[in-house]
This record gives C-alpha cells, structure tokens and sequence, in this order.
C-alpha cells in the first residue's frame, strides 16, 4: 500500500533537510513547494532563510523527502519509489511505493 505525505510534511522535509545541509534548525526556514511548466523537472521548493530565497531543484526535493521518509517513518527511503503529483485539488503530494 502505497503512503501519501501531504504538502505539509513535503514542506517539513524541504526544511528538515536545508537545516541538516546548513547546520541550522528547521525552523529557521520557510519553504513553498511550487510546480513550474518551464522546467523539465517541474515540481520545486522555494526556500527562504534569513532573508534569502532559494530554488530547490527536483533531485534536492527528493533527498528531503527521502530523508523526511528516514527520520518520520518506516519505510525505508533508498529502495523507495517518490512520485510527486499535484491533484485535481491543486494540492501538492508525494506518493510513496
């Protein structure tokens, strides 16, 4: 059965994984998942800390779900499948095989 994290904790991992890369604390980040019809690779997160905001491309969106997926649940994040979709809803998920 496959596990769907929501726009929520997409947004947890993004900043989870950007205060793990800086050595800050999650909270210190804002971040916004984002689909872009321009980019081969359209899904992204738009990140902010202290004052700066970054783009984080599609394999960086997948190492912060896969260590989301590391630190919050069972499954184990390397041998796991991460489709990001967005639904009818507009609402951005992952879903996870």
């Amino acid at each position: 059965m496959a596990l769907i994290l929501t726009v929520q904790e997409l947004i947890n991992g993004v900043c989870l994984y950007e205060a793990q890369k800086r050595g800050a604390e999650p909270e210190d980040f804002e971040a916004e998942i984002v689909y872009d019809d321009d980019f081969p690779q359209p899904f992204l997160a738009e990140v902010t800390y202290r004052g700066v905001t970054e783009d984080l491309l599609m394999p960086e969106l997948v190492a912060a779900i896969r260590l989301y997926l590391e630190q919050y649940t069972d499954v184990d994040p390397l041998s796991a499948s991460v489709d990001l979709q967005l639904t009818d809803d507009e609402e951005f998920i992952a879903v996870i095989d």
